[in-house]
């Protein structure tokens, strides 16, 4: 079992790093062409549960190698390991599980309640991190006031709490 999940760890590398270099266009760690989203929801359909340490870990590496930010490669990396893990339970739950192709019901069925659901939710992490990750790194570069306040504004919503968090922080050292 320890070798499938280095090879499976070594396939969602290689899949994630050609992704990257090939694809990425608005943020370094997205591409709209994810190959390793298959990959793990393939592992975790066929080997189960206990393939997430090696989906984890590949994808960590791969999104660190590329925005060097601990953080939003650690958010993207359990993003893509709960959404491999989510879409295969539902397919296993809606669409016979390893057996979804055999029958024309059964795939669609896997591509609406699996596959989609799965991917949405994988896209929705990577989006989020990016800004968190993105928004920190702004602000550790930042050294005047209005410039942290330029930063703060152009922030997501989502994010803003964060910044301004991060701000008083800066500002009390």
């Amino acid at each position: 079992m320890t070798i499938r999940l280095l090879l499976l760890a070594a396939t969602y590398c290689l899949a994630g790093t050609i992704a990257l270099r090939h694809f990425a266009t608005l943020y370094a760690s997205a591409s709209p062409v994810w190959p390793p989203a298959g990959i793990a929801l393939a592992a975790f359909m066929l080997l189960g549960p206990v393939a997430w340490p090696a989906i984890f870990v590949a994808a960590f590496v791969v999104n660190i190698t590329v925005t060097e930010s601990v953080l939003a490669s650690l958010t993207i990396a359990a993003g893509n390991t709960v959404a491999g893990l989510l879409g295969a339970q539902l397919a296993l739950r809606w669409a016979n599980g390893a057996r979804a192709f055999e029958r024309a019901p059964s795939v669609f069925r896997f591509v609406g309640l699996a596959a989609v659901p799965s991917a949405a939710l994988s896209a929705d992490k990577v989006k989020r991190s990016e800004q968190a990750g993105g928004c920190q790194a702004k602000l550790q570069v930042a050294s005047e006031g209005r410039e942290r306040n330029r930063i703060r504004d152009t922030c997501d919503a989502h994010v803003q709490t964060n910044c301004k968090h991060r701000c008083r922080e800066q500002d009390e050292r």
